[in-house]
């Protein structure tokens, strides 16, 4: 049967099979709020669990590949409790990173040297998404040995003080409706699930046994209905079109003979056909786990905490940077509070060597295919590029000053001094004068004023940055070194001129030149204005455009922006601190 629909459908046996469990998993997870709270039975924990035994076993047919997950997790749970018996300290995450993603990488060596095709479903598929947990499961224990003083708010929610029980801990590493595309998540919000404190807003008490219980939040079933429905769709145009935009055309004999443009138009139809596979599939999963429950965000009150791609956000991205942040956004977390943040020395801020590992690792989690290093290093220099244009192009679209400032009828103040924690890297004052604190910020920041001019740039920049990254994925899609550089070669390599030219005239002396211009600007404006404000607002966004330069600097990586992930998290956690001292 499966067979037949594949061959209808122009899809692999295993890829159909894949698709009707990831359908199967959110009726199956509708199950999950009435089942007993974990803390009175191992039942919530099987239940997760066992559902993916019988997918990889019996429906996909990776038995073999089930039972190296399963050493490979029972291999962590061993370190972990290991590690924390002999207080073992910060080599304990390490050497499960070691052995986790060192397994992954054998068996990505397997794949590349067998050439097996990526039709084909195999186990690293699911790999990917448990080397995640188990990694950030290593990490957690590790936050749980140390003082609470030395953590920041992520790993103080994340924390796990003691080692879990086995049958928990494979409830967590075997969760059906992640173990086959994700997401991933940490163990604390699948202990908060499981015992049902994730969406307990209140307990109401039974009268005749005292027993409470937890009230589910409204809208589950709708909003898991939303996603179904939108991953159903984005299916059916992979189905159609999949085969007649795929890339692989481009290395037809006849493509050739089409116009320059019509090649270029192919490129970017077939890159967003080609995004339709990750969409349909990352919103079903999705689906599933709002189904569950799981997906209950206490932080927003909505269904919204398994959310894995921002599809608006992708299709009409005015950056790289807003485009890398909306895709695989569970697996850029990951990358930032397992890695990015962990290799940098106690008490100093991440910077160059936590990028370049970062950079490293989001690439052999990827494979070991070097058309993934092709389409990673590219899309690293888009973003590198895109940062530089943001901070000395578009403030000549925007009016003068136009950064939002703290409400408040009056400026930044100015401290003498700006309050830095002593284990932070002090950077020198590049200006006349001293700058706002983080915590001077607007607490709110609102978008800057839509001119006409601010329009025509937005757009050009969806259109840049559509071109861009419909370039750049052609490595990833073809995994063929000689076939990505012929259907680069179609297109006239028209993506590396895109990026290259830019580069190369910015470094010419043409950043020099837009500074210069930048900083006339600011000064006439200053004496329009005729006041301290101005200078004071104009000083502030200055301040913010060379600590955004300054973070682009090293190695590009095609990952999320970790460095400003980082600084948006530590200005929501000092955020969160005024507040509640204003309470």
């Amino acid at each position: 049967m499966l067979a037949a629909l594949a061959e209808s459908l122009g899809a692999s046996p295993s890829q159909i099979a894949l698709v009707l469990l990831l359908i199967i998993s959110v009726p199956l997870s509708l199950v999950f709020p009435y089942l007993p709270s974990s803390t009175s039975s191992l039942l919530p924990h099987l239940y997760a669990s066992i559902p993916s035994l019988i997918f990889l076993c019996f429906v996909l047919d990776l038995t073999s590949g089930f039972f190296q997950l399963l050493a490979s997790a029972i291999a962590t749970w061993c370190i972990v409790s290991w590690g924390v018996k002999t207080k073992m300290g910060k080599e304990m995450p390490w050497i499960v990173f070691a052995v986790v993603m060192g397994h992954l990488a054998v068996n990505h060596i397997i794949r590349h040297l067998d050439e097996t095709s990526t039709d084909e479903i195999e186990i690293t598929g699911s790999q990917m998404v448990l080397c995640m947990k188990l990694i950030s499961f290593a990490w957690s224990i590790y936050d749980g040995q140390r003082p609470v003083a030395e953590l920041d708010a992520t790993q103080k929610s994340t924390r796990i003080e003691k080692v879990p029980g086995l049958i928990p801990f494979l409830g967590y590493a075997f969760f059906f409706p992640s173990i086959l595309a994700g997401p991933s998540y940490t163990y604390a919000s699948y202990e908060a699930f499981t015992s049902h404190a994730l969406f307990l807003k209140e307990a109401k008490a039974t009268p005749s046994s005292g027993i409470s219980r937890p009230l589910i939040p409204e809208g589950r079933r709708r909003k898991a209905a939303k996603r179904f429905i939108t991953g159903v769709i984005f299916l059916g145009i992979y189905s159609v079109y999949g085969w007649q935009f795929g890339f692989g055309r481009m290395l037809e004999a006849d493509f050739a003979k089409k116009s320059f443009w019509r090649r270029v138009a192919f490129m970017q139809i077939g890159g967003f056909v080609a995004r339709t596979k990750y969409y349909s599939v990352w919103c079903i999963a999705e689906s599933a786990f709002i189904a569950s429950g799981f997906g209950f965000n206490p932080a927003t009150g909505h269904y919204d905490a398994s959310r894995n791609v921002r599809i608006r956000s992708i299709e009409l991205a005015p950056n790289f940077k807003i485009l890398l942040d909306s895709w695989n956004m569970n697996t850029n977390v990951w990358l930032r509070e397992c890695i990015y943040k962990r290799v940098a020395k106690k008490g100093r801020k991440p910077g160059f060597k936590s990028t370049q590992i970062t950079f490293i690792t989001s690439a052999l989690w990827h494979g070991v295919n070097p058309c993934y290093l092709m389409t990673f290093v590219l899309g690293g220099f888009c973003q590198s590029l895109g940062r530089s244009l943001r901070s000395l192009v578009r403030p000549f679209f925007l009016p003068p000053g136009s950064v939002p400032l703290p409400k408040s009828s009056t400026a930044p103040s100015l401290p003498s001094a700006p309050s830095t924690p002593a284990t932070e890297k002090v950077e020198p004052n590049l200006n006349t004068v001293n700058h706002p604190t983080v915590a001077d910020a607007p607490k709110k920041m609102v978008a800057p004023p839509q001119t006409p001019l601010k329009w025509a740039y937005d757009i050009a920049g969806i259109i840049a940055t559509q071109l861009a990254l419909n370039f750049a994925v052609a490595p990833f899609l073809l995994l063929s070194v000689e076939g990505s550089l012929a259907a680069w070669a179609s297109v006239n390599y028209y993506g590396l001129l895109l990026v290259g030219v830019p580069i190369l005239v910015l470094k010419l002396g043409l950043a020099g030149a837009l500074k210069k211009a930048l900083r006339k600007r600011d000064e006439k404006a200053v004496k329009k204005a005729g006041g301290e404000e101005e200078r004071k607002r104009l000083a502030w966004e200055r301040e913010e455009q060379r600590k955004a330069a300054a973070r682009g600097k090293g190695i590009p990586s095609m990952g999320m922006d970790v460095e400003q992930m980082l600084e948006e998290e530590e200005r929501e956690e000092k955020r969160r601190e005024e507040s509640k001292k204003e309470l």
